[in-house]
């Protein structure tokens, strides 16, 4: 009897050691967190030209490492005659491992002209926003799907494109 418990307690002891260990790099690549995205809601552009204040069509926006809602009949995402273009981010935000998600960017381009990429903070540089609170926005109704329609709060940016080669 005395045996089994020896041997127990030694079970014990090993797992309790084992537990003690200071945390390695996979161990902490390895934990689930959730953070919050940039820009909930309806974001407009109006994109011009830097030298004239001209809105540029057919103008083109890439986002990269945020979730944007497509128009399922476009192929792109592009400015209309009037320089505008919309786009929708409806997710609050993602669940991740390790150091974090990658920073979401912006690129913008246009045919003559040069393109010009934004991180988060490029773009409310010189704002009012906080891009992860919506606190005092207008908001607008989105409809997602047949069914499903949502306020949205309004995020309105101009973007300068300089002339190129």
């Amino acid at each position: 009897m005395k045996l089994g418990k020896l041997i127990l307690l030694t079970a014990v002891f090993v797992m309790m050691l084992g537990g003690c260990q200071a945390n390695t790099k996979d161990d902490v690549d390895n934990t689930e967190t959730w953070e919050k995205q940039p820009f909930y809601g309806e974001l407009r552009f109006l994109i011009v030209s830097e030298d004239t204040g001209a809105p540029i069509t057919d103008a083109t926006l890439q986002v990269s490492n945020l979730h944007i809602e497509k128009p399922q009949d476009e192929e792109g995402i592009r400015s209309g005659q009037d320089g505008r273009l919309v786009i929708h981010q409806i997710m609050r935000g993602i669940t991740y491992r390790g150091k974090g998600p990658p920073r979401p960017t912006f690129t913008f381009s246009a045919p003559h002209y040069r393109t010009q990429t934004y991180s988060v903070e490029e773009l409310v540089s010189g704002t009012s926003y906080d891009p992860y609170s919506s606190n005092d926005l207008p908001t607008t109704l989105f409809q997602y799907g047949a069914n499903k329609e949502f306020e949205l709060p309004v995020y309105e940016f101009t973007i300068h494109l300089a002339p190129g080669d």
